[in-house]
């Protein structure tokens, strides 16, 4: 297996330690039904070719999918039945990446709902309310009996064989790490608007799921870790974007996440677009209530009026519109001729934090859309740069297609050979030499 080492990652015996940075993309997509067998092989394959020694992809489908994202033929289609063919790719992806030479992060749900998030959990074990309406999604993380369904796929998971190479999963070092979540968080105030300390809930079912994951069957000896996007609940507020991302406006307790012992290593993504009008909106009612808004920043119109070239900072748009969120310095109310502000005003916080826990931070996703400031590979190096700067163990850009995708202005995807894969490719020789 690959662990931790102080703030670094190392490969090897204790005795005789390797130090080893990690970097390559997110292909959250290879489970999804219109992915081939073919198409795993290619994205394994050209990751390789390019140097790359880490891929990210979402190990979990559940029920019939939303949206653009409809599954035929998912892992779990109903709560507690799963599908041996679907477990069978997932075998498929895991032997082509060790054949391949790459390790794997694995996020074993989605805080979305696309391939079957929280929300399905909920749904699935507890139903809808006599209205119709949906239960809280926020009791994934405190209701037992969701907490048991979800541990039912996680344990099927550490203890499957695969079925190409024989190799368990708890005992496969392809496996980099397994993922709590992808971008485990609350609803927009959930704690703070029921008088609750915000970050609490998601921190105690984070350090449960740890613990019993690296408790698994005596001892799963893999890394785990939670998949969060980087929010705080106790930062400060006073910078232009300090009080939503680190005030706990999301419910996330990046310090207290990170302190579990049982968590291997620190990550950072964040939010964006979608998120934007929502403060925005949670402000306007704050004033018109006659309160003080305490959860976001300055006015978005006045910012987008000043400066007509700003998307932002963090989010995503995928081809698939999947609306997971990641470190995009456009679509934080940043202006393109500041996008740098995301190395001293928000990744330096966040190495200084994982690195006083004597832990090491992944940047797992990060990108941009066709058209902003520096360009796709200026963007990358910057972020490179930083990387190397504040002693970062990884990087993984989101994301990469061995074969043509959809490029366009809300697209955060590329196909390799496209804008991106320049800096990417010197990124990966420069890990591969170090």
């Amino acid at each position: 297996f690959v662990w931790p080492c102080g703030t670094s990652f190392c490969t090897g015996p204790a005795s005789n330690p390797v130090k080893q940075t990690f970097a390559g993309t997110n292909a959250f997509y290879l489970l999804l039904d219109h992915v081939s067998d073919g198409d795993v092989r290619s994205t394994m394959a050209a990751a390789a070719a390019r140097g790359a020694n880490l891929l990210r992809f979402f190990a979990f489908s559940n029920g019939p999918g939303s949206g653009n994202v409809v599954m035929a033929h998912p892992i779990q289609s109903s709560l507690g039945t799963f599908n041996e063919d679907a477990l069978r790719r997932l075998d498929l992806v895991l032997a082509e990446a060790r054949g391949a030479g790459l390790r794997v992060i694995m996020p074993l749900v989605n805080f979305e709902e696309e391939m079957g998030g929280m929300q399905w959990y909920v749904d699935a074990a507890l139903g809808l309310n006599g209205d119709g309406t949906h239960k809280d999604k926020e009791l994934f993380y405190s209701d037992a009996r969701v907490k048991e369904a979800y541990w039912r796929y996680v344990s099927l998971i550490l203890s499957r064989t695969n079925s190409l190479t024989g190799v368990r999963y708890a005992e496969d070092p392809t496996i980099f790490a397994l993922e709590l979540a992808n971008e485990p968080h609350t609803s927009n105030r959930w704690e703070a608007d029921r008088g609750r300390a915000p970050g609490a809930l998601v921190k105690a079912w984070v350090w449960e799921m740890a613990a019993r994951i690296k408790g698994f069957d005596g001892g799963y000896g893999g890394m785990v870790s939670t998949g969060e996007e980087g929010y705080r609940s106790d930062g400060d507020t006073a910078d232009p974007h300090g009080a939503w991302i680190n005030g706990g406006f999301k419910g996330v307790d990046f310090v207290g996440n990170t302190a579990c012992p049982d968590v291997s290593f620190a990550t950072v993504h964040g939010k964006g677009e979608r998120e934007r009008g929502r403060v925005e909106r949670e402000r306007e009612r704050e004033t018109e209530r006659g309160g003080r808004w305490v959860g976001g920043w300055p006015p978005a119109r006045a910012q987008a009026r000043d400066h007509p070239d700003t998307c932002g900072w963090f989010s995503q748009s995928l081809s698939l519109s999947l609306p997971s969120h990641i470190v995009y310095p456009d679509n934080w109310e940043v202006p393109a001729s500041d996008y740098a502000w995301v190395g001293p005003h928000y990744l330096a916080d966040r190495a200084a934090i994982a690195h006083a826990a004597g832990k090491p931070l992944i940047i797992e996703e990060y990108g941009m859309k066709a058209g902003y400031g520096p360009g796709r590979d200026g963007l990358y190096s910057y972020m490179h740069a930083q990387a190397e700067e504040l002693g970062i163990a990884a990087t993984l850009a989101w994301a990469a297609y061995a074969w043509p995708v959809d490029e366009g202005p809300d697209s955060y995807n590329f196909a390799w050979g496209s804008p991106g894969t320049a800096a990417l490719e010197a990124r990966f020789g420069g890990v591969a030499a170090a």
